[in-house]
């Protein structure tokens, strides 16, 4: 394997998004005969520290060396406690600067800000956006606070917007990862719409399968089973909407159950009591691997996402892959890939109630859930499978460093 491409972007941790972005594009790239290196912005608390302070640790100026479940590469230390506007800044680190000079191909990956050594630097990138970072910090924080304002016009902030679109006028592709995200970027940067293109997050179709192509029969206590997937401690993912419409739910099929997977679960214990559902609710928060994942998806029968904001909804991907249909709110990817009344149920923002009574049409009505989990795999078949994307994405390289990789 040769190793000449490097990839920008925040540590992935758990099975979020980013780590099925950068996995995936991984994937593609070894099938070229490249093994891609990573340029981490630290999530861990070992690393979040000034770099002073690292250095007097015997570290290199901030940065560390970082494998990370088969994706190497190098962790830059967190300072955004002290010094929030200098978050995205590596290039003034001597060892970062040599880092990467060792490659030919690059990538940004998730927000654009992630790039900004790399743009700094002049070197040849394609941006894999997941979402614009305006819109990710206004459904992180309370709309109705009256420091709503002052935040979106603090220091930091306007610090990271410039830096977003410093980035995205020098990225040779800008990618979105839904029609939704490359949308918002046209009517935030109009200047830079037609470097605009749609590459969707590949999904592993053969592993993300339905059960032996069929699924429990939704008419059965045995079989009401939702799954809901996602990172409890961010705001956006909206869990209390999920237990409010579930516990109606509930009240309907007393015998259903929901299963929550992702890191973090497991501190929700204490709202779900007060919920009144322990008894009703499965707490997967050990999932580690994309294996056990789909053996959960397997296990259910309807798919929900609860979001108040999402690019694109990875898991939407891989539950519709699985067979599912999808209840979710409109929230900005998923509309894209959930249908109305054919592959699953759109339903408003903050409304429990039509999410829960979505989801008990499809929890008893068998000749519904069949036809939506068919048609949902059908269309996560056609569209998202690696076959479908691993194209897109080797054309993006193409338009950005041509010599790169084989034709």
């Amino acid at each position: 394997m040769i190793s000449d491409v490097l990839v920008s972007t925040i540590d992935p941790v758990g099975r979020g998004g980013v780590y099925a972005m950068a996995s995936e594009l991984a994937h593609s790239l070894r099938q070229w005969g490249r093994e891609p290196s990573f340029l981490y912005l630290s999530a861990s608390q070992e690393d979040n520290l000034f770099p002073r302070s690292l250095l007097r640790r015997g570290r290199l100026w901030g940065a560390v060396a970082k494998s990370n479940r088969g994706l190497e590469g190098m962790a830059v230390g967190h300072v955004a406690a002290h010094f929030p506007s200098l978050t995205y800044i590596w290039w003034p680190y001597p060892v970062v600067r040599r880092y990467v000079g060792r490659f030919r191909g690059y990538v940004v990956l998730g927000g654009a800000v992630m790039g900004y050594t790399l743009a700094t630097l002049n070197k040849p990138f394609w941006c894999w956006l997941s979402t614009l970072y305006q819109d990710e910090l206004l459904a992180k924080i309370d709309m109705h606070s009256p420091d709503t304002e002052k935040m979106v016009n603090s220091r930091g902030v306007q610090a990271h917007l410039r830096q977003e679109r410093f980035v995205l006028e020098r990225a040779g592709v800008i990618a979105a990862i839904s029609e939704h995200t490359a949308e918002r970027v046209r009517v935030a940067y109009p200047s830079l719409a037609s470097k605009v293109t749609v590459i969707p997050v590949p999904v592993d179709t053969e592993l993300f399968r339905p059960a032996n192509g069929l699924h429990p029969h939704p008419g059965t206590a045995e079989s009401r089973r939702v799954i809901w997937v996602g990172r409890p401690e961010d705001p956006r993912k909206n869990v209390p909407l999920l237990l409010s419409a579930f516990q109606k739910v509930l009240a309907h099929f007393p015998n259903s159950r929901l299963t929550m997977v992702g890191t973090g679960v497991d501190r929700l214990a204490k709202m779900i009591e007060q919920f009144g559902m322990t008894h009703a609710v499965e707490l997967q928060p050990a999932v580690t691997t994309a294996e056990h994942l789909a053996d959960l998806y397997r296990q259910s029968s309807v798919f929900v996402l609860s979001s108040r904001q999402e690019g694109l909804g990875i898991v939407v991907h891989e539950a519709m892959s699985s067979g599912l249909p999808v209840v979710t709110t409109r929230c900005g990817g998923p509309e894209g890939a959930v249908i109305e009344g054919k592959t699953g149920y759109l339903v408003p923002l903050d409304d429990a109630s039509q999410m829960a009574d979505r989801l008990i049409t499809l929890l008893g009505d068998s000749t519904a859930s069949w036809r939506m989990g068919a048609q949902a795999r059908e269309m996560a078949a056609r569209q998202w499978a690696r076959d479908a994307v691993s194209p897109k994405i080797l054309n993006a390289f193409e338009k950005v460093c041509p010599s790169l990789l084989p034709s």
